[in-house]
């Protein structure tokens, strides 16, 4: 698959939270962030209360691959995107959702 493979995340606030990461993809922030340990188990005690900041982040991904016919590759589907994202292809927006529920095509 063309999008398979190592990606990067790029987690910001812009002031004193920043990280750049291995990623899944599919994935999100908040599972990057636990597989590298800076989150601990969201899902024991109180700990989904302190990993909020996350909400308000920046999530940037971002992988390098070749494509050797780029016109095989057209139409493709972006299923499961943020509600609001951007998709850019070196440097050229491709795709802009604001919902999440709707494909990106």
């Amino acid at each position: 698959m063309l999008l398979s493979g190592q990606w990067s995340c790029r987690i910001t606030n812009g002031s004193d939270r920043d990280y750049t990461l291995p990623a899944s993809v599919p994935g999100c922030g908040h599972t990057d962030l636990l597989a590298a340990g800076i989150l601990k188990d969201i899902y024991w005690r109180d700990n989904a209360e302190t990993c909020q900041w996350v909400e308000a982040c920046d999530v940037t991904y971002t992988r390098r691959f070749a494509v050797a016919d780029p016109a095989a590759y057209d139409g493709i589907t972006f299923d499961g995107l943020d509600t609001y994202c951007t998709v850019t292809l070196n440097g050229t927006v491709i795709g802009v959702s604001d919902d999440m529920f709707v494909p990106l095509e």
